[in-house]
């Protein structure tokens, strides 16, 4: 996340996309009963569009998580890598089990999950031998309300985004023996997660219709920052100045 790296727009970003590219993250379809038609990647951003709003009112934030963890390069020996492991999982995991279901979700058009991840941290981390139980994971604040977890879901998808180009350069630091620990990198074997494009037009098309949640929306990604500042300020080394 230090580097700016250019990488394909569906791959944005460590957290969110680089400034020159638009975007962290994936998540939801959060469809209603009745599921909103596919979001096609070939409409256009609105520049102003709350995709585009978001980017903007949390970059403060977003840097503050870049520098605090340091990723890739304060990745340097397995234990950094496990406390990463750890960082995400103790964010995840709460996230993925609180998550509204998809038939809770009204308007939110485009098809995703979020129950795909802590599955592959737990794996990762087990392959490490690092059985971490559930259970000492720490609680932290949810989402109250759907445009809350909409801006959660930009934060989250933004930490999972770019996953393999963040395993290439892991498995190059350090070495073969973290091959098997990288599924959370490595992202869901469905192949259900829609390109990062379609997530920030669905974003738009939301704070389009819905004006009146954007300062919503806005404060559920600033908080979910906020958790990644507060579980990583022990969790993560930086790396030297």
């Amino acid at each position: 996340m230090l580097q700016e790296k250019p990488v394909p727009e569906c791959e944005a970003g460590r957290f969110e996309a680089s400034p020159r590219q638009h975007g962290p993250g994936s998540v939801t379809d959060v469809a209603a009963a009745s599921p909103a038609p596919p979001v096609s990647t070939s409409s256009v951003r609105k520049p102003d569009g709350l995709s585009a709003r978001l980017r903007s009112e949390t970059r403060a934030e977003h840097l503050a998580v870049e520098h605090r963890t340091g990723w890739p390069d304060s990745i340097r020996t397995l234990d950094d890598y496990r406390r990463c492991l750890r960082g995400l999982l103790a964010i995840w995991a709460p996230l993925e089990k609180a998550s509204p279901a998809r038939s809770a979700w009204s308007t939110f058009p485009i098809a995703c999950s979020l129950q795909e991840r802590v599955p592959l941290l737990e794996r990762d981390l087990r392959v490490l031998g690092d059985e971490l139980p559930l259970s000492s994971i720490p609680a932290l604040r949810l989402p109250q309300s759907e445009p809350e977890w909409i801006g959660a879901l930009y934060v989250l998808e933004g930490s999972a985004l770019g996953g393999r180009v963040i395993r290439a350069d892991l498995v190059a630091r350090l070495g073969s023996e973290i091959a098997d620990a990288t599924q959370f990198y490595s992202g869901p074997s469905t192949g259900s997660h829609p390109l990062w494009r379609d997530v920030l037009l669905a974003i738009d098309a939301y704070g389009s219709a819905h004006p009146d949640q954007q300062n919503a929306v806005v404060e559920g990604a600033r908080q979910t920052f906020k958790t990644f500042l507060d579980t990583f300020s022990q969790n993560v080394r930086k790396v030297a100045a």
